[in-house]
């Protein structure tokens, strides 16, 4: 057992050293951190719980969530390609290194964590810190449905240094959420993305917006057994934003995905999201899991340590 999960190890590692220095990232939202083990399938998931990520996405989702404690870790670099081109000029240099890191507690539908979020590009230093807690009360209890809603109050704190000067924005914010289980392999999520928020204080923050945003996504277990696995993912983000006026793109808010996971050690996913196809890999070495995300426009890889 020691010497598969070592050969595992050597293939994500490799496999990741080569795609690395080829990535191109995709976007990012205010305040909206997407996992490496979900971004090779869509993006961020409304309806399939991620470890002490679900704290950031559907607080409903926490009585699904199994292990205990979670320390994540992961980083990527991107943003290099640009209308249709790569770009490496400097300057601009449009190199992005990004970051995110979570440590948390969820036990028996509640939680509480802390993320953090690094980005750097040319002349600019993005900071992000969100604190968030989390509870979910299950409604509805019968044999063939299940109805959950969970409650994700957060404290958000973004600092951002520039050649011009400094920005910082410190928030209270909550984030409701309901999840509706069909039988055990069918869920459908909705979430309203810090639909309460003040800005307690602003300091030059006329840039910097609290991003409220209304999603939905469904999960589909279409093979669940011991030796395989295969789960069908769809969700659509903002959606409160109107295409009337042309400048939305629907596309862009939908983001699909499929993940095949071989004997619960090995794993793959592929998606697209916000137009861009993605794809990802991943290995379970028992108590630490790595994964591997990529996209059109970027590359990340990430560690997970947890305890069941």
């Amino acid at each position: 057992m020691r010497l598969k999960r070592l050969v595992l190890f050597a293939v994500w590692a490799l496999v990741s050293a080569a795609f690395m220095p080829f990535a191109l990232f995709a976007e990012e939202m205010a305040f909206q951190f997407t996992p490496v083990s979900v971004a090779g399938s869509g993006g961020v998931h409304n309806a399939e719980e991620d470890g002490v990520f679900t704290l950031l996405s559907n607080p409903a989702l926490l009585n699904s969530v199994t292990s205990s404690m979670f320390l994540a870790l992961s980083g990527g670099v991107g943003d290099v390609y640009r209308d249709g081109m790569f770009e490496f000029g400097s300057p601009p240099v449009y190199y992005t290194v990004t970051g995110p890191l979570a440590l948390g507690v969820i036990s028996k539908g509640v939680g509480y964590g802390i993320f953090n979020h690094v980005s750097l590009q040319y002349g600019r230093l993005d900071t992000d810190v969100v604190g968030v807690a989390g509870i979910d009360w299950v409604l509805i209890d019968t044999t063939g449905f299940k109805l959950d809603f969970g409650l994700a109050p957060k404290v958000l704190f973004r600092f951002r240094q520039t050649n011009t000067g400094t920005v910082s924005l410190f928030a209270p914010s909550i984030t409701p959420g309901i999840l509706f289980s069909f039988g055990e392999r069918f869920r459908a999520g909705i979430r309203y993305g810090d639909a309460l928020s003040v800005a307690l204080l602003a300091n030059g923050a006329e840039d910097i917006r609290i991003s409220r945003s209304l999603d939905a996504g469904i999960a589909v277990e279409i093979v669940s057994n011991g030796t395989l696995g295969l789960t069908l993912f769809a969700d659509y983000r903002d959606l409160l934003r109107s295409s009337d006026d042309g400048s939305v793109d629907p596309l862009r808010q939908l983001g699909v995905g499929l993940r095949v996971a071989f004997w619960n050690n090995f794993w793959l996913s592929a998606g697209m999201s916000a137009r861009a196809p993605t794809g990802g890999f991943g290995v379970n070495l028992g108590a630490v899991k790595l994964d591997t995300a990529l996209s059109a426009y970027g590359a990340e890889v990430g560690i997970r340590i947890m305890r069941e």
